[in-house]
């Protein structure tokens, strides 16, 4: 059936085969969502909530395209954002950007098992009637040519319901919903006819639900039905028993409800959970709080701290009046309580920080830690949170400043001293930093990072065989890691031992693919030494694509140039660096050598 329109897979993946489009709202999909029984008991806490939209209106192979898709893929995107999940949109993608995606998807979002994750793909559906008389139900990409026309080429382009069902059980995280706003057969999940349940610890055992728009050999209009009937149950329609939530169960007992009487009876959703006894127990829940509800949870938190204080001020002018042991008693007890709420939220906020560091969401991480700081101004984690954030983004004073704080309030902070050394590297004062990560390494003396921080300052002493005895015997320990392998290149370099420090670059890049400053290093030394010099451009021009700005990446290339005997382009590359930094040294010796030195009396 060619019209069989669209289907809804709930996982999460980060796309990076092909090019998407992300919410504007990016902090939205970090906010933890707890979800409550009647009694208000906390049963079940989403860490993050993420949505893949998938929409093929679009297609070269001889199938009709579908111009409601992307008013579709809007209309979904608007109504789980307002349900606290961040989003990602892809747009016709051809199988093989369709299989990475999926891949790359659960690698980055479904090993976290406290996240919740949908898939949502709008396009067109078919089902095969095999030959020992089975279905098999199929996705179609937008490369995918009409079966009619060329059932092998079909096969090969597009993606069985048993891919999906395989990567339904890659996925780590407890709950994964599939909606398929498409007609074809099921068969890789139980039919279910299930009640309702209410919300309990049982929804939270692990699960992957299936819906589906209508059975097989029936068709589904462009204007879609089950979108909008899908949309309504997010909007509150869907909650059965009127406590506040959706589930999976609900929603799929909705649109087979909702579906059949709008459809006039052409379509018959179905629903149920896959056929495996470990993720058939749990149920997947929607809040039906609106997103700017979820996002006003820390400022509330912040206003009840504040009320709570109030309260404990209040109290003590009472007890002033009140000499009764017992009120002293209550007193206590509520101060204690204000102790502790206080210290959830500004652990809250920390954590709340840290998470949008580690999205490279700068800005919203700072402002947590602020607040946290200025909530409890001797709390040290706050402030090393805080100068790492702003020590990556090179503001070398104010770092140091806010580490040497959290130092001083927590004197055993290994990792405030490392920071710490980090940013006087930064800034030049070798000595100061190398006490840093000494004393880092007498609270942790096992500390890989804090080890290479120290090798790194001997290296800027240019004591370079300290540097390595420091480094050779971990790298001996620690084979798999790059950082090790990387950094004894670096003390080779300076040495002037090429040959050796190729050998760890080489290493180092063979662990880790993407490794641009691994790729950078190598590239130069191939240089230096004329050898593998397509190589070394392979690698130069794959580090300058990642990062077209960087000038020791430009400087790279222009050492390259200059070997193969392209001084004009040499001196065209080595410019674009000096723009970048106009009074570094070694960039105009660079281009002083280029000008005056022919290569070819090079030593």
């Amino acid at each position: 059936m060619l019209k069989h329109r669209t289907f809804i897979f709930v996982l999460s993946f980060l796309l990076v085969s092909i090019p998407v489009v992300l919410s504007a709202a990016t902090q939205r999909g970090i906010v933890p969502v707890p979800i409550k029984d009647k009694s208000g008991n906390q049963v079940l806490l989403y860490q993050e909530s993420h949505a893949l939209l998938v929409g093929v209106s679009e297609y070269t192979g001889g199938w009709p395209n579908l111009p409601g898709v992307q008013k579709d893929i809007n209309k979904v995107k608007v109504a789980l954002e307002q349900k606290g999940f961040h989003t990602i949109e892809i747009i016709n993608p051809t199988r093989v950007e369709l299989r990475d995606s999926i891949e790359n998807f659960i690698n980055q979002y479904g090993q976290d098992v406290d996240n919740r994750l949908i898939f949502y793909f709008a396009g067109h559906g078919y089902t095969l009637k095999l030959s020992y008389g089975e279905e098999m139900g199929y996705f179609v990409p937008s490369d995918a040519p009409n079966p009619n026309m060329d059932k092998s080429g079909f096969l090969a382009t597009s993606l069985n319901m048993e891919s999906i069902e395989v990567y339904s059980k890659q996925v780590q995280s407890k709950h994964a919903l599939f909606l398929f706003d498409s007609c074809f057969s099921g068969s890789i999940f139980s039919l279910s006819r299930a009640i309702p349940e209410n919300i309990s610890f049982k929804t939270s055992k692990p699960v992957r639900q299936f819906i589906t728009a209508g059975s097989a050999n029936e068709t589904v209009p462009d204007v879609s039905i089950f979108n909008d009937q899908f949309i309504r149950a997010l909007n509150g329609e869907g909650d059965l028993d009127g406590n506040g939530y959706l589930t999976g169960v609900e929603l799929g007992e909705f649109l087979q409800k909702t579906v059949i009487n709008y459809s006039k009876g052409s379509q018959h959703p179905q629903y149920g959970k896959i056929r495996n006894p470990n993720l058939d127990k749990g149920d997947f829940v929607f809040s039906l709080l609106n997103r700017e509800y979820i996002e006003q949870s820390v400022d509330s938190i912040v206003r009840e701290r504040e009320k709570l204080e109030q309260d404990r001020l209040n109290l003590e002018e009472e007890r002033k009046r009140v000499v009764a042991l017992e009120r002293l008693k209550e007193e206590k007890r509520k101060l204690e309580e204000e102790k502790r709420r206080f210290k959830e939220e500004l652990d809250q906020l920390t954590r709340l920080g840290k998470v949008y560091a580690g999205k490279n969401r700068n800005n919203k991480a700072q402002a947590a830690l602020e607040k946290a700081i200025r909530l409890n101004p001797k709390d040290a984690e706050s402030h090393y949170q805080l100068g790492k954030l702003v020590s990556g983004e090179r503001k070398w004073r104010r770092a140091q400043s806010l580490l040497s704080i959290a130092i001083t309030l927590d004197p055993r902070h290994g990792a405030a001293y490392y920071e710490l050394g980090v940013v006087l590297l930064g800034r030049g004062n070798v000595d100061l930093a190398k006490d840093n990560f000494k004393k880092a390494l007498d609270l942790e003396p096992k500390n890989l990072d804090y080890i290479m921080g120290l090798a790194m300052a001997l290296y800027e002493k240019k004591d370079l065989d300290s540097a390595l005895e420091m480094l050779l015997p971990v790298s001996r320990k620690e084979t798999n890691n790059p950082k090790i392998h990387i950094a004894i290149c670096k003390v080779y370099t300076r040495k002037g031992y090429f040959t050796a420090a190729m050998g760890y670059c080489e290493k180092a890049l063979n662990l880790k693919a993407d490794n641009f400053e691994a790729m950078n290093r190598l590239a130069w030394l191939y240089a230096k030494k004329s050898t593998n010099l397509q190589k070394a451009f392979e690698l130069s021009n794959k580090t300058l694509k990642a990062f077209p700005k960087r000038p020791e990446y430009i400087d790279t290339l222009s050492e390259i140039f200059y070997v193969q005997g392209e001084t004009e382009k040499a001196v065209e590359k080595i410019k674009e660096a000096i723009k970048l930094m106009p009074n570094n040294p070694y960039y105009k010796q660079q281009l002083w050598k280029f000008k005056n030195i022919s290569p070819n009396s090079q030593p």
